[in-house]
């Protein structure tokens, strides 16, 4: 099932803690196929698709449409991905939380671990 994911997800990153992320460096960790040190990246292929997949999927419309309009400008997609990945998160966790007086402060990737 990993051979077949490239023709769906690519690329593909292993940031230095043995997460793997789509696109770039960096990417929201929710979107993350999983981690190098607990398991293959065949082991998280399925998983991925079923719960994680169709989220980047609705990602990546939402990054059309908020582009649409702007024909022949260049753009940087994989930042453009990543941008809405992280404000998706913020939004996704105080959703979830059903608290909206709190906010929640995105971590960047290094200093994730830190105390």
């Amino acid at each position: 099932s990993g051979q077949a994911l490239a023709a769906e997800l690519s690329p593909l990153v292993i940031e230095p803690d043995g997460r793997v992320v789509p696109l770039q460096y960096g990417f929201a960790s929710e979107y993350a196929l999983g981690d190098l040190n607990r398991e293959s990246i065949d082991d998280m292929v399925d998983r991925w698709r079923a719960h994680v997949g169709p989220r980047l999927q609705a990602l990546a419309h939402r990054v059309r449409r908020g582009l649409d309009g702007n024909p022949g400008r260049f753009i940087d997609w994989y930042a453009h991905m990543a941008a809405e990945a992280r404000r998706g998160t913020v939004t996704d966790r105080m959703a979830r939380a059903h608290r909206p007086d709190q906010v929640l402060i995105p971590i960047a990737p290094e200093q994730r671990g830190r105390p």
